[in-house]
């Protein structure tokens, strides 16, 4: 075999080598959706709570939040400023969802839903962050100390 084809064959064994591992780094979409709210300390955790629980959990996870209006938010991962991943989030006291919405880099594949598996694992850690987040009692501020005493002099 002449050194030209050999050069030919070793590039076309790299490109069909690339695409499969590719195509093995690529999953279905996985969205998280009507993800279940327990009740904290036997209360039930108002609208605003979800949101500021999902809100640090973000913050924890680098994601960035947009508020759109109320039990709306769209949250963003830019990842090295190479890869975004942007998720709509919908929540009320008794469920969120956390679902795909658009992306970049992450060879994502609408006629099949597939995508690039580290944005199913971002999303994953995000999710389990929320998780952690709700299964924590809100932050009750300190209670105002007493004023101090009228003096009569």
């Amino acid at each position: 075999m002449s050194l030209v084809r050999r050069g030919a064959a070793a590039i076309l064994l790299v490109a069909l080598a690339g695409q499969a591992s590719a195509a093995l780094m690529t999953d279905e979409v996985e969205n998280f959706e009507n993800v279940p709210i327990k009740m904290v300390g036997g209360k039930a955790l108002s609208s605003a709570d979800v949101r500021d629980a999902i809100v640090a959990a973000a913050t924890s996870r680098q994601w960035k939040i947009d508020y759109v209006r109320a039990g709306v938010l769209i949250g963003r991962l830019n990842v090295g400023g190479k890869h975004l991943a942007e998720v709509s989030i919908i929540y009320t006291p008794q469920s969120y969802s956390v679902v795909y919405r658009d992306s970049i880099n992450l060879g994502y594949r609408a006629s099949d839903a597939t995508i690039h598996s580290n944005y199913n694992r971002w999303v994953r850690k995000f999710v389990d962050a929320i998780d952690r987040t709700l299964a924590k009692p809100p932050r009750v501020p300190p209670p105002a100390p007493p004023a101090a005493p009228l003096r009569l002099n």
